[in-house]
C-alpha cells in the first residue's frame, strides 16, 4: 500500500515558461529571463526604448555623462510613475463619489 502521509504527497509545481530576451539601456546589454506572455517582452521593449530616449536626450541637451543622463532619467520617471498614481488615486475617490450619490439617490428616492 502506498504511503499517503503529507510529506510524500507534496505537488510538484507546475513549469515555468521562460525565454531570455536581450536588451540594452545605455551602453549596458543586458540578458533578462521574462515569463513567455507577449505583453511581457512588449512591456521591456517600450520601457528599454523610453529609457534610451531619455538617455539620449538628456546627454545631448545637456551635455551630461552617462551616469549624470540616467540619473536625470531615473527622476523623470520617477515623477510620470508619481503622477500616474496621483491620477489613479484621484480617479478611485471620483468612481466612489460617484458610487455614493448614486446609493444616495436610490435611498432618497430620487
Amino acid at each position: 500500500m502506498p504511503d499517503r502521509s503529507p510529506d510524500m504527497q507534496a505537488e510538484t509545481p507546475a513549469p515555468t515558461l521562460t525565454r531570455v530576451i536581450n536588451l540594452r539601456v545605455g551602453e549596458v546589454p543586458m540578458a533578462v529571463t521574462i515569463p513567455r506572455e507577449e505583453e511581457t517582452e512588449a512591456a521591456l521593449r517600450a520601457a528599454a526604448k523610453e529609457l534610451n530616449h531619455l538617455l539620449d536626450e538628456y546627454k545631448s541637451r545637456y551635455d551630461l555623462t552617462v551616469p549624470e543622463a540616467l540619473t536625470y532619467a531615473a527622476i523623470h520617471l520617477g515623477r510620470d510613475k508619481y503622477h500616474l498614481l496621483q491620477q489613479q488615486e484621484h480617479a478611485d475617490y471620483d468612481r466612489r463619489l460617484a458610487r455614493l450619490a448614486d446609493d444616495l439617490d436610490k435611498t432618497l428616492g430620487r
